[in-house]
């Protein structure tokens, strides 16, 4: 991914856990999320590897690149809560393509979604174990005739119990299934499957697992090793391919 220096702040809004940022770079307006919020890096960390897959699978996400937040566009005239983040996230951040005029598809009753692309969108959000993609949150944004998934933080929470972790792990039900907005196209996903299945190969998985930066996958508080970062990204390219050859429609 490119890096950038982020130029300023133009502004904020929190939701949630998290609070992204507008920022202004040398190259156009980007939405910054921070490495310091609640769970870390491991956020940015799914948002790179979600994306990637997003990118191989003709799903589109907003374009990614990483930001540089240096000390100086810190101040102390904003929120207490944000400058703690902000001085917690110094250094390299993710950012997204801003994408102007772009609203929920919730706000856009004439916009429909392909049925087919909906069980795409189905199928990648298995896959990734992504719970945010529901009737009342669908973290899809639109203009016009296009549409961007978004928000993929909350993907692969299997990263937060690496002591849980087994053999069967990557073939578990998906629990949430019901809950996703297009849960109603489930019995289309053994064709959206087969097709899709072509393009992630466990030597594709490898090349997007590796292209997480190595500062994302550091510990907080601590340093790792080359050799355990590169298990790190071993680790998710092996989750995701015991998925993708365990899938069954009853998992759903």
């Amino acid at each position: 991914m490119e890096t950038y220096s982020v130029q300023k702040i133009l502004s904020s809004k929190k939701i949630g856990s998290s609070w992204p940022l507008l920022v202004e770079t040398l190259v156009g307006k980007y939405i910054l999320k921070l490495s310091g919020t609640g769970q870390g890096k491991g956020v940015l960390v799914s948002e790179v590897i979600a994306g990637d897959i997003a990118d191989r699978l003709d799903l589109p996400t907003p374009k990614r690149i990483l930001l540089e937040l240096g000390p100086d566009l810190i101040s102390e005239d904003d929120d207490p809560e944000l400058v703690r983040l902000l001085r917690s996230s110094l250094g390299v951040n993710l950012g997204f393509d801003y994408i102007p005029y772009a609203k929920s598809i919730l706000e856009d009753p004439e916009f429909l979604m392909d049925d087919w692309e909906a069980s795409k969108v189905l199928w990648f959000d298995w896959l990734i174990e992504n719970p945010d993609r529901t009737r009342a949150n669908p973290n899809i944004i639109v203009r016009e005739r296009n549409y961007w998934l978004i928000d993929h933080g909350a993907a692969f929470p299997f990263q937060y119990n690496l002591s849980g972790l087994t053999e069967y792990s990557p073939t578990r039900p998906w629990l949430r299934a019901k809950d996703h907005l297009f849960y109603d196209y489930v019995n289309r996903l053994r064709e959206v499957h087969m097709l899709n299945a072509e393009k992630l190969t466990f030597a594709d998985l490898e090349i997007v697992t590796w292209g997480v930066p190595d500062e994302f996958l550091q510990g907080k508080g601590y340093r790792l090793s080359y050799d355990e970062i590169s298990r790190k990204k071993e680790m998710f390219a092996a989750y995701l391919w015991k998925r993708i050859k365990g899938f069954t429609v009853s998992g759903f």
